[in-house]
């Protein structure tokens, strides 16, 4: 039988559309009753740019169109087409600049303060790997337009 996301905890791994997931926790209802679960994967699923165009900018970036487009379209096969929801993602760089705003999207990247939320359950990716996070080192108007976190 398989276990609902609601059910998992936090920390808890389960395997879907071919990956291995981490739940980060759960949205709860205005009755406490988990809503949204939050997951991440717990490995590289694939190596790719984050930008083609050498762009710092999550919202802009060819990686996000990939991660909603084919990549949702394999995760809506696997889970059923609306089980992902959309999420509002904050592209504040690390000094402070919200040249970049917010960016809707149902598949995404961490922020850099969520990756420090969940650091003490997020798996080491080995000396190749890395997290690509959302957050922009800072943003073309101060001088760093191709510089992530």
């Amino acid at each position: 039988m398989k276990a609902k996301l609601k059910t998992l905890k936090r920390g808890q791994t389960f395997y879907g559309a071919g990956i291995q997931w981490l739940v980060l926790g759960h949205t709860n209802s205005s009755q406490g009753l988990p809503i949204v679960t939050h997951i991440v994967s717990t490995g590289i699923v694939e190596r790719r740019a984050f930008d083609e165009k050498n762009r710092n900018d999550l919202g802009v970036s060819t990686l996000l169109a990939y991660l909603n487009g084919e990549f949702l379209e394999r995760l809506e096969d696997a889970f059923g087409e609306g089980a992902v929801a959309e999420q509002f993602i904050d592209l504040t760089s690390n000094d402070g600049l919200k040249d970049y705003g917010n960016v809707k999207a149902k598949v995404g990247l961490l922020t850099e303060e969520e990756y420090r939320q969940h650091r003490d359950i997020l798996p080491p990716l080995g000396d190749e790997g890395w997290w690509w996070l959302a957050t922009p080192y800072s943003t073309e108007r101060a001088g760093y337009p191709s510089l992530v976190r």
